[in-house]
């Protein structure tokens, strides 16, 4: 997370860290005891055996609990288009939830679209420039505002299509999830309620190139069939 703080008891209490051999991969939000939703793109391959779950604390690497995955149920994924970058972790055990930092996030209403100008936040464990391969062991956490779909296109030569949508500061730069941030939650600021998942950029944090994310509001119905949220 570039341009982040430190995340704060009760900031960001959805938010999971997704290991591939215990080692910190991507972020991810819980939305029930055993669901969790985050990026396909986190996923080249869905044996569960290979990931864990640590959730219930700030630090990706110590403290709160781990969990076993079941499964990984990936949508519809283009690794071309970047679309459907969407999937759901079902964990071996129910997660024990109500504490201030392990707790899970509403989804939004069936077809809800960001508002541009809205603010949203976004917490994770990624990289905090884009010349440096370490993560934080800290959970990092940034504010920044929606970007309209055609402004956002200007800054990118991939499509922005209807099930993404952009955040950031279009002008200056200066805050963007980046490596290791994908899979996290982009929620709204205002409310506990999951808008996005953190799914692709180019150099993050730049001047006229937004974080891309996967608009959480076209997959609610896809989501509510298979978890029974």
């Amino acid at each position: 997370m570039i341009g982040g703080n430190d995340a704060k008891d009760g900031d960001a209490p959805y938010q999971v860290s997704i290991q591939e051999n215990n080692y910190h991969t991507c972020g991810g939000s819980i939305i029930s005891p055993k669901w969790i939703v985050t990026a396909a793109h986190c996923f080249p391959s869905n044996d569960p055996s290979r990931f864990t779950v640590r959730y219930n604390s700030l630090k990706h690497n110590s403290g709160g609990q781990l969990v076993s995955v079941k499964r990984v149920i990936l949508h519809n994924y283009n690794s071309v288009t970047q679309e459907n970058d969407i999937a759901l972790i079902e964990t071996a055990t129910s997660m024990e939830l109500g504490t201030a930092n392990a707790a899970l996030i509403h989804l939004p209403v069936q077809g809800h679209d960001p508002m541009p100008n809205s603010y949203v936040k976004v917490a994770g464990w990624g990289v905090e420039t884009n010349e440096n391969e370490d993560i934080p062991e800290h959970l990092q956490i940034i504010r920044v505002p929606v970007v309209g779909r055609e402004i956002c296109q200007t800054g990118h030569i991939d499509d922005i299509t209807k099930t993404m949508f952009c955040v950031g500061n279009f002008k200056y730069g200066g805050k963007s999830a980046c490596y290791g941030d994908s899979g996290s939650g982009v929620s709204s600021a205002n409310k506990n309620e999951l808008w996005g998942i953190v799914s692709w950029g180019e150099v993050c944090a730049e001047p006229e190139e937004p974080e891309v994310n996967t608009r959480v509001g076209l997959y609610v119905n896809w989501i509510k069939k298979i978890t029974g949220v």
